[in-house]
């Protein structure tokens, strides 16, 4: 899949040509990040507290 095929699939158009699977993989990718990247900025403040 490639980049735009991601990225129409990710404003919410199906892209032809492509399993379902590989569709939901995508879709399950973006909404793992976005539950992610919030996270982010807690877990270097724990980092950095765990090395000092």
């Amino acid at each position: 899949m490639t980049m735009l095929d991601v990225q129409t699939l990710l404003d919410g158009i199906t892209v032809g040509g492509y399993k379902i699977s590989d569709q939901n993989m995508v879709l399950n990718h973006a909404d793992a990040w976005k539950k992610l990247l919030p996270l982010s900025p807690k877990i270097a403040s724990l980092s950095q507290k765990m090395l000092l």
